[in-house]
């Protein structure tokens, strides 16, 4: 898309990006098209781009004197004074992974080098960590005045431009029970460092790559540079090719080195420490390694793009999930309200009807309200004991009440949808006692048309489609059937939208 819209300002533009990587990324996107264009960079990294170029294309479409340019950020920032009238005459300024941009940073500053630019931030994930507010206006902290939504990740799917998935998630490697989350809406990293030394995340993550993923090519995920090159030694020590990298410890050469062996098949593996989640383009990925855990959807979501990339044979991805952050932020191709304004605070529980679980068997996610796997058809075990006094112990499944919780909602239930008790109340009463009844007889039929919808059409066990009811509608089906009459008519009229939905 940048490489697209670069051909389509009518005048000098320029291309920003953060890291080394992206900015050889959208300097080999740019020649790909045919785009001659200069490179504002350190002169090692313009050097290695150029020989990047003869390489692929069989020559440089790096030219000093192109109305087009790639720019590293910090490049860009330290060089100011040396840019002359060229920010002024720019009609085009675009920067790669826009969620970082605010005005008072880097990135803010950059793009407001440019006044006359047309400014574009591209980003698949439209929201900051820190929760500022990404909008220009008074009192805000953003320095964008539209938000332009592309396709879902599913439709994406769907239509073929990102690659299938399967997620793994064996039990939790690090603890983050109780972890406190900073300012910059994340763990900090020396709780997070702390925790993992204490952990075996090691030994786990090189077992379950070697029973879910053998060989295939992947990045990894640590909490510290001493973790990625534990992960590193460990995988070594198996025999399979791999390395690990920093922004701060790998040479800018060496890493792009690095990155070219993995896209080679040359190594494995590459383990780092925040370096590749964002942005990163491997088509080659097979497998992500994730042994970082976040508080931080945009981060998990970053991450996990990493193994969508289409490839000639790859027919899915996987994701194997050694701390936990599917079942903290939910499936990846979910719909997810984007917004420039600063998002409202909402906790996922367990409640949720899209709360996940992974099966204790082969490890894959589904719906916590599913009580049998999709994937292998194992039956996990309940948390609670059968036989539950309370409908919220098992999320409303009535196949696991306990006999006298199940005969005290279900008489309960019937004595209300039942006649008035005649001589014992005024005439007023009995009118409410039996619109309450009627409104029960019609919330009833509506409860066992959708459970049917669930049993027969779509062909869930019956504790499954209780448990789902608990989720989507809040209230278990035994329960519900002793409703008020208002509440009872309100959840009548759901039912039926769901069911005719």
């Amino acid at each position: 898309m940048i490489s697209h819209w670069s051909k389509k300002f009518n005048g000098p533009n320029v291309q920003i990006a953060h890291r080394l990587e992206l900015t050889f990324q959208i300097s080999m996107a740019l020649a790909r098209d045919g785009i001659e264009h200069r490179i504002l960079a350190p002169s090692a990294v313009c050097n290695f781009i150029i020989e990047k170029h003869i390489e692929t294309y069989g020559r440089s479409f790096v030219y000093a004197s192109s109305p087009v340019t790639v720019a590293s950020v910090d490049t860009l920032l330290s060089r100011t004074d040396e840019l002359g009238n060229w920010p002024k005459q720019v009609v085009g300024a675009q920067i790669d992974e826009g969620h970082h941009a605010l005005l008072a940073n880097k990135w803010g500053r950059a793009l407001n080098l440019f006044p006359r630019a047309l400014r574009i931030g591209w980003t698949a994930t439209a929201m900051r960590p820190d929760r500022k507010s990404l909008r220009l206006g008074p009192g805000l902290t953003g320095i964008y005045d539209e938000l332009v939504l592309g396709p879902t990740p599913r439709e994406l799917l769907d239509l073929g431009y990102l690659c299938p998935f399967k997620i793994y998630g064996p039990k939790p490697s690090i603890d983050m029970a109780d972890a406190l989350i900073g300012d910059s809406g994340d763990y900090s990293k020396a709780e997070l460092s702390a925790r993992a030394h204490k952990s075996q995340i090691v030994g786990d993550m090189l077992e379950h790559y070697l029973k879910l993923a053998p060989g295939k090519i992947g990045i990894g995920f640590a909490v510290d540079v001493e973790q990625a090159k534990e992960f590193a030694a460990r995988f070594q020590g198996a025999g399979i090719p791999c390395a690990w990298m920093s922004s701060r410890e790998t040479d800018d050469r060496v890493r792009v080195r690095t990155m070219d062996a993995l896209r080679n098949g040359d190594i494995r593996l590459i383990f780092n420490v925040d370096l590749l989640g964002e942005g990163v383009d491997v088509p080659r990925v097979e497998v992500v390694l994730d042994g970082r855990p976040t508080a931080s959807l945009v981060r998990y979501l970053q991450v996990f793009g990493r193994v969508l990339r289409t490839y000639p044979g790859k027919t899915h991805g996987i994701y194997i999930d050694m701390v936990g952050n599917v079942i903290r932020h939910g499936m990846p191709d979910r719909d997810r309200v984007w917004s420039l304004d600063v998002p409202e605070k909402r906790k996922q529980t367990e409640n949720d009807e899209d709360a996940l679980t992974a099966c204790t068997k082969c490890f894959r996610h589904r719906p916590l309200w599913q009580v049998v796997c999709p994937h292998c058809g194992h039956r996990d075990v309940p948390a609670v004991p059968r036989g539950a006094s309370r409908p919220e112990e098992v999320h409303g499944d009535l196949t696991e009440y306990s006999p006298d919780l199940l005969e005290r909602l279900t008489r309960e239930a019937e004595r209300l949808r039942g006649a008035a008790p005649r001589g014992k109340v005024a005439a007023y009463v009995e009118r409410g006692w039996n619109e309450r009844g009627v409104a029960l007889n019609q919330l009833t039929d509506a409860i066992n048309w959708w459970m049917s919808t669930q049993v027969q059409r779509i062909g869930l066990e019956a504790a499954s489609a209780y448990r789902l009811f608990w989720h989507r509608f809040g209230i278990d089906v035994a329960t519900a059937q002793t409703l008020s009459v208002r509440p009872a008519a309100e959840l009548t009229e759901k039912l039926w939208k769901d069911i005719n939905r």
